[in-house]
């Protein structure tokens, strides 16, 4: 089924009978590629229906907290004003400027026009709006720049530069300088193999100190001028970048991010390259030059959009793989109670499929055979077979030396272990096709809205949460001013005068309503889509249901109270009886 000693397991029938490998092909095409596509599938529906049932969970038990929050706030439902919503804010989100509150204010409210709070059918949109980034924007939504309230004199270099960046044929003019960057890499890699003798030349010309001085490191070591002009072109290009859009604005986006720290070490590597000289101990850092290729991914937004997509699964995985962690240590702790001393040189001797010859060498032969180093002595080595096992190559190796050693029941100890395996491994595809299924059903929901931007699903504003528009008008700016002026007052008062980092950050990113001289303020809040928003989109037809049986169960609830505390405590109560009778 592993296929590890395919085709050596039938060679001996097939001597016998040319129709003995017709019985093997129809095995491995119904175990390997048929029942292990139906176990993935089963694990993939199976991770589909607990996503819906957490995600139900999750969405009630948020509805149900917003709801508890509404009549706490909001004086018995009667609503919640501003006043309150921002010192809720200050307490859930505590270094959120003002404005910020007033913008999450105005969005959740249906009603364009000015209200004075909030019902409990807005508030329950507040997760959707509370991680939206918010941005001052112009009244004919043009974004301001950063160097708006610059000087006059150098206000057009700024602006030049934000040209240049916006000019359409400049990605595809820095993509084709990445591409001329991996063809040079290639080919003084050819013209460095071939003239090392790797590759057919005449080993016998004089081309050592031309080339490569007996070192093909050394002779790629001499393509680093070329490096260094590439590496230019790139940090001039992310400064460009930094000109045109801001540190702050250019430095938010993660591939942003991403792309100057890949940069930034090509180009430290690049010097450490250089001042090596004949140190041979830095020639390693030659092999990490092509890390700049992986701008590459910019070329296409499909390569984008995998990127994300890794990223995104980086901290789903995680619990994923310490589950893995905690199976290898499980099967470790078992393995070296059983197996611990069992394996050692010239053992196995007595082993099926003659593999006791993989366990006959010292350190005379350490190429051949030294399997006797795959053991259960301690916890490191432990982990090692195991992950030998779990790749399953030459994996009867290891268990018929320990069933030699040992008895046939050893053999169950490693079936157990791999079948654990394949299905942690199902759960971890699982995880990858589900998310990659989320992006593209996502991409083809964008496609759609931008050719048909008028549908209700794209005009709706639950649809359009990655990018609201709102305005501040004069009466919402006084409210705001006055409650800024009231907490001043307030801090005052009570005589706060220590360092509060919050209260730092949240003055630094305030705005200065007195200097706008516009009585209506324009803002925009941006975010990116999350899987919750896609789930909403997929599951909003049950949505209402959901909601309709959760709160025919809460009326059940208050018109019987005994009907919760007897399901809670059911169990409780049989427990302890059970409990009480083993004690006695």
């Amino acid at each position: 089924l592993t296929t590890a000693n395919h085709p050596d397991v039938f060679m001996e029938a097939y001597v016998k009978n040319r129709a003995s490998p017709l019985f093997f092909i129809v095995y491995l095409f119904v175990t390997l590629y048929f029942f292990s596509s139906v176990l993935l599938a089963v694990v993939y529906a199976h991770f589909n229906e607990l996503e819906k049932k957490k995600f139900r969970k999750l969405f009630l038990h948020k509805r149900e907290a917003l709801r508890l929050a509404f009549y706490v706030l909001g004086n018995d439902g009667e609503g919640v004003n501003f006043h309150d919503f921002m010192l809720f804010m200050f307490e859930y989100k505590p270094r959120i400027p003002e404005y910020h509150v007033m913008c999450i204010f105005k969005a959740l409210q249906k009603d364009p026009a000015p209200q004075e709070s909030l019902c409990l059918e807005e508030f329950y949109n507040f997760y959707e709006m509370q991680n939206l980034q918010w941005k001052k924007v112009k009244g004919d939504g043009e974004n301001y720049y950063w160097y708006d309230n610059f000087s006059e004199k150098i206000k057009p270099f700024f602006a030049f530069m934000h040209r240049v960046t916006r000019f359409k044929y400049f990605n595809s003019i820095m993509a084709f300088i990445v591409l001329c960057n991996a063809l040079y890499l290639i080919l003084f890699a050819l013209i460095t193999s071939y003239a090392c003798g790797t590759d057919g030349a005449d080993t016998d010309k004089d081309l050592d100190d031309k080339y490569c001085d007996k070192d093909r490191f050394k002779a790629t070591h001499k393509a680093i001028s070329g490096s260094f002009i590439f590496t230019g072109i790139y940090i001039i290009e992310i400064t460009i970048r930094i000109l045109a859009d801001g540190p702050a604005d250019y430095f938010r986006k993660w591939w942003n991010r991403f792309d100057s720290v890949v940069i930034l070490l090509s180009f430290i590597l690049l010097c450490f390259e250089a001042g090596a000289g004949s140190v041979n101990s830095l020639t390693y850092l030659i092999v990490f030059r092509p890390v700049k290729l992986i701008r590459l991914l910019r070329l296409k937004r499909r390569y984008y959009d995998i990127m994300n997509t890794v990223f995104f699964l980086s901290h789903r995985l995680f619990s994923v793989l310490l589950l893995l962690v905690v199976i290898f240590y499980f099967y470790a702790i078992i393995g070296m109670e059983i197996f611990q001393g069992k394996v050692f040189v010239g053992c196995c001797d007595k082993a099926l499929f003659d593999v006791g010859s993989n366990y006959e060498s010292n350190a005379s032969h350490p190429s051949a055979h030294v399997y006797w180093l795959n053991n259960f002595d301690n916890i490191y080595q432990s982990y090692v077979i195991l992950y030998e096992e779990m790749i399953v190559n030459n994996w009867f190796v290891q268990m018929e030396g320990f069933v030699s050693e040992t008895n046939v029941g050893s053999r169950l100890f490693f079936f157990a272990f791999w079948v654990t395996t394949v299905i942690c491994l199902s759960v971890i595809i699982a995880y990858i096709v589900d998310a990659f299924v989320f992006r593209i059903q996502a991409s083809q929901k964008k496609k759609k809205c931008s050719i048909h931007p008028d549908m209700f699903e794209c005009r709706c504003r639950e649809y359009r949460k990655k990018r609201v528009e709102i305005i501040l008008r004069g009466s919402e700016i006084n409210q705001l001013k006055y409650e800024i002026t009231l907490l001043e007052e307030t801090r005052r008062r009570h005589k706060i005068r220590g360092f509060s980092l919050n209260f730092m950050i949240r003055t630094h990113k305030r705005i200065d309503f007195d200097l706008i001289p516009s009585n209506e303020i324009w803002f925009t809040g941006k975010r990116l889509r999350t899987r919750e928003d896609l789930n909403l989109e997929m599951h909003r037809n049950e949505l209402k249901d959901w909601i309709y049986d959760r709160e025919q169960h809460r009326r059940e609830l208050q018109e019987n109270p005994e009907k919760e505390k007897s399901l809670k405590h059911i169990l409780w109560v049989k427990t302890k009886e059970v409990f009480f009778f083993l004690l006695e």
